[in-house]
């Protein structure tokens, strides 16, 4: 989880580029987070790359908003 949030907070800082390798991290360790998946489509897409979202997530629910 560390490695994503460091991407999130690169991302929200503006930096997509420097978010993806950590991004690419905290998705290669098999865990199947929707929210390390979301974090990481929504990076890719700043960078203009196809990213896969899962259409059933929504980060908006409460318990996983305050992470977004």
């Amino acid at each position: 989880m560390a490695a994503d949030a460091l991407a999130w907070a690169l991302f929200k800082a503006g930096e997509p580029t420097e978010a993806l390798p950590y991004a690419e991290r905290a998705t290669a360790t098999g865990w199947r987070n929707p929210l390390l998946r979301y974090h990481r489509a929504r990076i890719e897409q700043a960078l203009g790359r196809p990213a896969r979202v899962d259409p059933a997530f929504d980060p908006s629910l409460p318990a996983l908003a305050r992470f977004s």
